[in-house]
């Protein structure tokens, strides 16, 4: 006699469905393991998007090849250490949790969003490979052991707690870099000479525009509105690729303007 079907139920047939359907299958109302097993292999992305989880399911795991895995809008608490399980994932969202320890992720990691949780500390990640790092919404401030991986080209903080950034000089290809609503009040110099095109301060405590910015090749837009900047220095004269610069709801009262910005509001 063939042996009996194991049917899934609660989480593992949640974990199935989303298998299914990022595999243009049919939704059923029923799965056996056997499905799972034969799909487990297939499967590169994963969707478990407002499910209600309150914990990551370990039918996850059993996922070899998976790259993508989006666990947005739950009600996670935190992220098991068997991620690094997940060789080949590139790409993990979980943003909009209650998340307030950092896992350890897999070294295949390139894109990680942890935007609307509750971390306050993030430990040295510089043993991955991350390009994109989304940390907004937090409780952030940073410690000494902070260290962002040299990968990273676009980092995001934006309403947190800063009063300072890590150093971020071994971040050779940082293109973009947005740290609004936060206490900032003062850009690293060991950020001179890095290929950022784009910055957004606004909302922070700024009282002047760093020189530090003069010394960023490369940089097009510079934001920051809402500080406390009283004018624009001369020495952004020689600033030449620079393209926008927003200073709105500052006290501007002495201003130089600069001929080569194609959009300048104060």
């Amino acid at each position: 006699m063939p042996p009996q079907e194991q049917y899934l139920n609660g989480t593992s047939l949640l974990v199935l469905q989303a298998m299914r359907q990022s595999l243009g299958f049919p939704l059923q109302q029923v799965g056996t393991v056997r499905e799972f097993d034969q799909l487990a292999s297939l499967v590169t992305t994963l969707d478990l998007a407002s499910k209600g989880l309150t914990v990551v399911p370990q039918e996850v795991f059993l996922l070899p090849n998976l790259e993508r895995l989006n666990l947005r809008d739950n009600h996670l608490t935190e992220l098991p250490d068997d991620l690094e399980r997940l060789e080949k994932l590139g790409v993990l969202n979980a943003s909009k949790n209650q998340i307030s320890t950092f896992p350890r992720l897999p070294r295949s990691l390139k894109e990680l969003y942890l935007v609307d949780n509750h971390l306050a500390v993030i430990p040295n990640l510089s043993y991955l490979s991350l390009t994109l790092v989304e940390l907004s919404e937090n409780r952030i401030v940073f410690s000494a052991e902070s260290v962002f991986p040299s990968t990273v080209e676009k980092l995001l903080l934006s309403d947190n707690r800063l009063e300072t950034l890590p150093d971020i000089s071994g971040l050779k290809g940082l293109k973009v870099l947005l740290a609004n609503n936060n206490a900032l009040s003062s850009l690293p110099i060991g950020m001179a000479g890095l290929p950022v095109w784009k910055i957004e301060l606004n909302g922070n405590r700024f009282e002047e525009i760093p020189v530090v910015v003069t010394e960023l090749p490369k940089l097009k837009i510079l934001q920051m509105k809402a500080n406390q900047i009283a004018g624009v220095p001369e020495f952004m004269q020689t600033m030449g690729s620079l393209e926008e610069l927003c200073l709105q709801g500052n006290r501007i009262s002495d201003v130089c303007l600069l001929p080569q910005i194609s959009y300048f509001r104060w």
